[in-house]
């Protein structure tokens, strides 16, 4: 009891290497992940977000509708959009602010003038 074996060689630092390893497999998935899937998104969302504002924004400035009925224009699920318009007191007033993938895509678009549509910011 209380001897030593020498028999068996002890592997020192395994749980390191181990590790390293296990940083090294989630760098590279969430790279490709980024490359391949989630870069197209965020980019499509970017454009969706554009897209959507200005629309709304002429919706309600031009036309004169509500957010309710400017939203059912659309033929797509609007769901995961988050639409905000500036109140009419307000120095933005008739402004459609647009988010989408907690702010990943965002885009603003404010009327011009009287009847003179909206721009985007």
């Amino acid at each position: 009891m209380g001897e030593r074996r020498t028999d068996m060689p002890r592997k020192r630092g395994g749980w390191l290497k181990g590790l390293v390893l296990a940083v090294l497999g989630v760098a590279v998935t969430g790279g490709l992940v980024w490359q391949f899937w989630f870069k197209d998104q965020v980019a499509f969302a970017q454009v969706a977000t554009g897209y959507a504002a200005q629309k709304v924004c002429s919706c309600i400035n031009v036309s004169e509708r509500d957010l309710a009925s400017c939203l059912t224009d659309f033929t797509v699920d609007t769901a995961p959009f988050q639409f905000s318009v500036a109140p009419e007191r307000a120095a933005d007033a008739g402004s459609v602010a647009v988010t989408v993938m907690g702010g990943l895509g965002r885009a603003t678009s404010s009327p011009t003038g009287v009847g003179g549509g909206c721009v985007a910011q």
